[in-house]
């Protein structure tokens, strides 16, 4: 059985990514017509990232495949321009994002899929681009570390 970590930032989940096991991470309450098990969590809150850590390591004994969404960003785009508040939690996200996946490489299987679904980079949403080129340099990195001992293929889907 193939154990699938999604986590879900923005947007929806597409069914042609869904495994047998799947863990949800969302912070919203979904409503998903696929076997889950659904973590609502705050991703700019630590304490929830570490719980979120704690349970998926009780639930699985690997992940085999990580989807990050992120898209379908739908801004105020005068105000998120000048919005702090949006940028540091922007900025939040992505270091406890990084800090969940780092806690749970233990976990990973000698070759793990990393499927990335993001939003297309849009002049406006220069906070939202850098989110998601961040997370994509720091997979890339995270491969070249760990080359020898996991085999991370990263995959970008639309």
């Amino acid at each position: 059985m193939k154990n699938n970590l999604i986590v879900l930032l923005n947007g929806e989940i597409p069914l042609d990514i869904v495994r047998e096991n799947n863990i949800v991470l969302s912070k919203e309450k979904l409503d998903l017509t696929f076997n889950h098990n659904l973590l609502q969590i705050e991703y700019d809150n630590i304490e929830d990232i570490v719980k979120a850590d704690l349970i998926i390591s009780q639930e699985f004994t690997r992940i085999d495949s990580l989807v990050i969404i992120n898209n379908h960003i739908d801004l105020n785009m005068l105000s998120y321009q000048y919005n702090f508040e949006h940028y540091n939690k922007v900025y939040s996200v992505l270091s406890n994002l990084i800090f969940l996946i780092n806690g749970l490489i233990k976990l990973f299987d000698t070759k793990i899929e990393v499927h990335l679904i993001l939003e297309k980079d849009h002049h406006f949403k220069i906070h939202q681009n850098n989110l998601n080129q961040s997370i994509k340099n720091y997979l890339n990195s995270l491969k070249q570390d760990l080359k020898g001992s996991v085999n991370i293929e990263i995959k970008k889907l639309n």
